[in-house]
């Protein structure tokens, strides 16, 4: 049972002139508000859906390793995203970014449009950004966006990350496409999986063969390998 009150019948009568003629309008809203509601039977399976969508929608609203502000309306633009997470306390064992910048330089010839974002799970934090920043200026990765966690990636990054280095793929509204990717990987798998993500995004499944994507991230790297 639902009640929706209004129009207590002593309300107005203190009051007078614009006073009154306020609370009448606000009467009066109050019916056209009554009118437009509606009920319908509670769906438990909505709650599920919401969830799912929560739980594979990256966002974020935080600064990049020099200091600038970035959020996660950064994906919009692009049909790909892939979001690589690394520490600094595995440079210079572990540093990929001269990888990822071989990896941007094919991937921004491909048709649709894709983009890097490298997160530095241990930054905000003055030695590992300028550790971060030390790393990415020698491997002259000019194109690859740096940006540090906020509450609401690291709270991703400690539910759904088992290992660092991993990577991840996102759309154009953040939806995560595909599964994480493990471990540090070479240019040639990192192109490979920005084909078969593409391939997904576009709801093109595998079955339907190869696309532009694929052959240009083939073609690429073998020219590069010659």
């Amino acid at each position: 049972t639902y009640y929706f009150l209004w129009g207590f019948k002593n309300a107005a009568s203190k009051l007078k002139d614009k006073d009154l003629e306020n609370y009448n309008l606000m009467l009066e809203s109050a019916v056209k508000l009554k009118d437009s509601i509606s009920t319908y039977e509670f769906d438990d399976t909505l709650i599920g859906k919401t969830t799912e969508i929560l739980n594979t929608t990256i966002s974020f609203n935080t600064q990049t390793i020099e200091g600038a502000p970035v959020d996660s309306t950064i994906f919009a633009p692009y049909d790909l995203t892939m979001l690589h997470f690394s520490g600094t306390y595995t440079y210079p064992d572990y540093d990929e970014f001269e990888t990822l910048q071989g990896v941007y330089e094919i991937a921004s010839q491909f048709k649709d449009k894709v983009n890097i974002i490298e997160a530095v799970i241990d930054a905000p934090n003055e030695e590992a950004q300028e550790k971060a920043i030390e790393a990415k200026e020698k491997a002259g990765a000019k194109n690859i966006l740096t940006i540090v966690m906020d509450e609401t990636l690291g709270a991703w990054v400690q539910s759904n990350l088992k290992a660092i280095p991993s990577t991840i793929f996102v759309n154009s509204e953040g939806r995560i496409v595909g599964e994480i990717l493990v471990g540090t990987q070479n240019q040639e798998k990192y192109l490979e999986e920005i084909s078969i993500r593409l391939r997904t995004a576009d709801g093109v499944s595998e079955e339907n063969g190869g696309n532009e994507q694929e052959t240009s991230a083939e073609q690429e790297t073998s020219s590069q390998a010659e």
